[in-house]
């Protein structure tokens, strides 16, 4: 065996390691540090235009990147593994070992971080059911969202029945699903293949008593709910869409004004 065919494998490994430290820096690690520098930067007074520049330039990106949650765990599946693969096989220094482990923190900890949060925040005391919270598996991918501002699925309310039951449309792309949901019950929402004609819609104002908005700037709701907002034929419920401006958006019901639960 010649002195090229036996550095081939050390070679492989070498790039085993630069790619799981570059492709894990800029999907994972980089984020964080963006988000620090951010920070840091708003600390100290920085002007706006680096903030925003460092947003559009990075993290808008990531987030329309990651707003697929096939692609987000995908990416974080290779990204993993390619950093455990590197650490065994790729002879790391100490400074790339410590690379390798800050990159497999990242990839563990961002469904956490990321994970996703509704427009609103129920207020101390008051019942709130988000109707369209997403599954673990969509949930970073829904939060990462926010940020870039993407709306995969739209609702609308479409009334209350006489018994107490919510129906809202769903609709994400072409597909179009009619929903239904009890309150009383607090029972796993429903696809229903029509809904009454009949329909009880008696609006009321924003929730102020409620809810408050999860973004700064917001104490009148006039961003963070859609109007309009029904409430129950019993009065104990009112339900409304909560959205992050652009993004994404949920059906939420809280306890009405003749309720306090």
């Amino acid at each position: 065996m010649t002195n090229e065919t036996a550095s081939m494998p050390r070679r492989s490994a070498r790039w085993l390691l630069v790619a799981a430290l570059v492709l894990g820096g800029l999907l994972f690690l980089g984020q964080y540090v963006a988000l620090a520098v951010m920070h840091g930067l708003r600390l100290v007074g920085s002007p706006t235009m680096p903030i925003a520049t460092l947003d559009f330039a990075y993290l808008y990106p990531l987030g329309l990147l990651f707003s697929n949650p096939v692609v987000f765990w995908v990416s974080s599946v290779l990204v993993l593994g390619s950093a455990v693969l590197a650490w065994a096989w790729g002879h790391p220094n100490r400074a790339a070992r410590v690379a390798l482990l800050l990159v497999m923190l990242a990839v563990v900890a961002t469904p956490l971080v990321r994970h996703y949060r509704p427009a609103v925040q129920a207020q101390p005391g008051v019942t709130m059911r988000v109707l369209t919270l997403p599954t673990f598996w969509e949930s970073p991918s829904k939060g990462f969202a926010v940020g870039a501002e993407v709306q995969r699925c739209a609702y609308a309310l479409r009334g209350w029945d006489d018994d107490g039951n919510l129906y809202y449309t769903e609709t994400c792309g072409k597909r179009v699903y009619e929903w239904r949901y009890t309150p009383a019950t607090d029972t796993r929402t429903r696809l229903v293949s029509a809904v009454p004609d009949d329909m009880y819609r008696q609006t009321v104002s924003r929730p102020l008593d409620h809810v408050t908005a999860s973004i700064p700037g917001d104490p009148q709701l006039r961003v963070s709910v859609r109007e309009p907002v029904l409430r129950s034929p019993d009065g104990a419920w009112d339900a409304f869409v909560a959205k992050h401006v652009y993004g994404p958006e949920d059906v939420v019901v809280v306890a009405g004004g003749k309720r306090d639960l």
